[in-house]
């Protein structure tokens, strides 16, 4: 996914099952900062922008440059995390 700096839009992870868990959160640097997601049946989805993009609620501000995202789904006892794929912000 791309990003214009001043832009902002919905990243989605469609996950292909209807997982169970009381958190679905994702990070964009390596697990530090957890940022929480919406949850719409299969697809987890989180608001991001670049960091000329206008200010929202829940906006996840991110810098130029290409970001990893890590998802975190927690299912008590279980603490689930996988790779996001990437997002670039140009």
């Amino acid at each position: 996914m791309n990003i214009d700096k001043a832009g902002r839009e919905y990243a989605k992870w469609d996950l292909g099952v209807d997982l169970p868990g009381s958190a679905f959160d994702v990070s964009f640097d390596g697990g530090t900062v957890w940022h929480s997601m919406t949850k719409v049946g299969t697809t987890l989805s989180v608001l991001v922008g670049g960091p000329e993009a206008p200010a929202v609620f829940d906006l996840v501000v991110l810098d130029i440059g290409v970001h990893k995202a890590k998802i975190r789904v927690v299912d008590n006892p279980e603490i689930v995390i996988r790779g996001g794929g990437s997002i670039a912000v140009v």
